[in-house]
């Protein structure tokens, strides 16, 4: 079976139904436009129904400025926003110079202080062409080709409905009151039961921002109303259920394993006390957050423990005295003095004597008579040898003569090695200033200025300097450990003149000259 279609009637569609399916179609204008109308239709109402309206992404540069009789508005890095009615308002980057509109669509000029910012989806045509403009003639008119889909910046003194992301905590009429997660899915889910409609009338206007009346977008007022979010919906309850910190789950401490009593004492909802008892304190620290535990049995000094003298092994008796618990006294005999000190913590015992010192001493002389005495010999009878030590001066002559030559020779000594040691090392180092100290130290010793120990003192200070400057020389030229050792040698030396003890420093000079026949060239 087929469709006649006569030229009265061949701009009209006929359609043979079977099976749902169209037999032979003459496809016009109307038909695309049906089609694309379609498919924008069922985009529009997923945004809508799924996704809701607000600003998507985008929109934080925005500049306005006043340009002649009119405000323009700058979207420097664009963005992207649905209506409520589902419909895409696209905004590309730099887009410069957009009139701001009042609600009947004239330009403005002044901006009020609070003013409001909405961005309006306005599709413009465009394209004009000429077309049949009746499908039964011929007879053309110019008609759009296309339809360019574009916005307006209106500008409004009516703040949004929505106020932007709202707590369920925060939306309770009563701040003491916090509705229960069930209770606010189902206010939520009765909200969804009948499906939003679209309309010029039922606020197809997106939120932008705040404004002042100096052309400024007011950032705190602009966050407030702003939701960049799709399905805000659920952002919502993820965002406010995150934040929440009431234990919006109620969950018990028997389910997270919680601590519920202490050695088998519980207070279910309150505090398990801790009581001090004998020596024990307890003070909370609700500052540092912490409980100090203490005690005080350790500053007791009265014997607690009533311990005993027998338990410790303390002393008991003096010689077969004893007198537990108590003190065993000393007591002052014939000729003894006992006098305690507490504020040194001593106890002083002395002897007093038995009668008068002896006047003569018959015991002490060349008639070896031997006489008698009280106590003591006669004062012009004690040996001088100074206190705790002998001193030089109270030594026999003999021997106070060995000693200084003992003395001299150990200078003298010094002097010599150090004319032996340095001509060698001279050798050694090819040093000029070695071979110095070894003339210097050889002319010390034919001046003899090793018999005088403040000649011989003063002298060391003049060669220690020169050896100062043949440490230098050789600095470099010798391994490092052989060097220190060297150095430390002379600096003991220095704190030896420094004393003035003329038996030190030659002492210490014989150190140096071991230490300098020690220098090892480097490898």
């Amino acid at each position: 079976m087929s469709n006649h279609i006569n030229g009265t009637d061949k701009c009209k569609l006929y359609r043979f139904e079977k099976n749902n399916y169209f037999y032979g179609k003459l496809m016009t204008v109307r038909d695309f436009e049906t089609e694309q109308s379609y498919f924008d239709e069922k985009r529009h109402l997923v945004n809508r129904l799924l996704h809701g309206s607000g600003l998507v992404c985008g929109f934080e540069d925005l500049k306005m400025e006043l340009k002649g009789n009119k405000i323009l508005i700058d979207f420097i890095d664009g963005g992207v926003a649905l209506d409520c009615c589902g419909r895409e308002i696209v905004v590309p980057a730099n887009t410069l110079g957009k009139d701001v509109i009042s609600s009947s669509g004239s330009t403005v000029s002044t901006l009020p202080d609070g003013s409001f910012l909405y961005l309006k989806y306005k599709p413009c045509y465009e394209g004009y062409v000429a077309a049949a403009s009746n499908p039964s003639s011929c007879e053309e008119r110019c008609c759009p080709g296309r339809v360019v889909e574009d916005f307006e910046v209106i500008v409004s003194s009516e703040a949004p409905s929505s106020e932007g992301i709202r707590c369920r905590v925060e939306s309770s009429e009563d701040p003491n009151v916090i509705p229960g997660a069930s209770e606010w899915l189902e206010n939520l889910e009765e909200e969804h039961k009948q499906c939003s409609l679209c309309g010029e009338n039922q606020g197809s206007k997106v939120f932008l921002a705040s404004a002042d009346s100096d052309l400024v977008i007011k950032r705190e007022d602009t966050e407030k109303y702003r939701i960049f979010f799709t399905q805000k919906e659920l952002y919502q309850l993820l965002k406010c259920h995150i934040l929440d910190s009431n234990n919006p789950h109620e969950v018990t401490a028997s389910q997270t394993g919680a601590l519920v009593s202490v050695d088998g004492v519980s207070n279910p909802g309150g505090n398990v006390d801790l009581a001090p008892k004998n020596a024990i304190v307890i003070i909370p620290d609700d500052t540092n957050n912490l409980i100090a535990i203490g005690e005080t049995h350790s500053s007791r000094k009265d014997n607690p423990h009533e311990v005993t003298a027998a338990q410790t092994g303390a002393l008991v008796s003096v010689s077969g005295v004893g007198n537990p618990g108590g003190n065993i006294d000393l007591t002052a005999g014939a000729n003894i003095s006992i006098t305690p000190n507490p504020a040194a913590n001593t106890i002083e015992i002395a002897s007093t004597g038995g009668g008068t010192p002896a006047v003569t001493v018959e015991s002490v002389g060349t008639s070896l008579i031997v006489g008698t005495s009280d106590k003591y010999s006669r004062e012009d009878h004690v040996h001088d040898l100074g206190k705790e030590v002998v001193d030089f001066g109270n030594l026999s002559e003999t021997l106070q003569k060995q000693l200084n030559l003992l003395f001299m020779y150990l200078r003298e000594r010094a002097l010599k090695c150090t004319v032996s040691n340095f001509k060698i090392i001279m050798r050694q180092l090819d040093s000029s200033i070695a071979f110095k100290i070894s003339q210097v130290a050889k002319d010390a010793v034919d001046n003899r200025i090793y018999e005088n120990e403040d000649d011989f003192i003063s002298f060391m200070k003049d060669l220690l300097e020169l050896m100062k400057e043949f440490a230098d020389e050789i600095q470099g030229r010798v391994t490092d450990i052989s060097f220190e050792r060297f150095m430390k040698s002379l600096e003991e030396l220095k704190a030896a003149i420094g004393s003035g003890d003329a038996i030190q420093v030659a002492i210490q000079q014989d150190e140096v000259c071991f230490y300098a026949m020690e220098l090892e060239m480097r490898g």
